[in-house]
């Protein structure tokens, strides 16, 4: 069992948009102008909602799955109920099996918790939405 407290940057919030809407859209789309022009302002609008609303989150992990707790109230999913954990670059985003995504920063963990993440998730792990 471990815990971290977590305080999203709107730059995490972005890439997080960005690596979804490629996963999503391909690259092409993705990459096209306009789309990152109108990105930019909606995504930063909804970072600052979800700041002042979410403020700083803490997860507490344990092999049975974890705890949310946020200002909005809490939160609480077994392994069982995740339907993927996507391993991108700087995060990973634990995906509910009906609805819902918790996005991860690296950054806010230590190896030996990376791996036990990855452990946890078993088979629902992969690179790719």
């Amino acid at each position: 069992m471990f815990s971290t407290k977590i305080r999203y940057t709107y730059a995490e919030y972005k890439s997080i948009v960005d690596a979804v809407m490629l996963q999503e859209l391909g690259h092409p789309a993705s990459a096209k102008w306009h789309v990152q022009l109108f990105s930019h302002p909606i995504c930063f609008c909804i970072f600052m909602y979800k700041s002042i609303t979410e403020g700083t989150c803490e997860f507490v992990f344990t092999a049975d799955g974890f705890e949310r707790v946020s200002n909005s109230g809490s939160t609480q999913m077994q392994w069982s109920n995740i339907g993927r954990v996507v391993d991108i670059k700087d995060a990973f985003l634990l995906i509910g099996a009906t609805d819902g995504i918790a996005p991860l920063p690296k950054r806010c963990f230590s190896q030996e918790q990376i791996s036990l993440i990855k452990s946890w998730a078993g088979g629902k792990l992969a690179s790719e939405l």
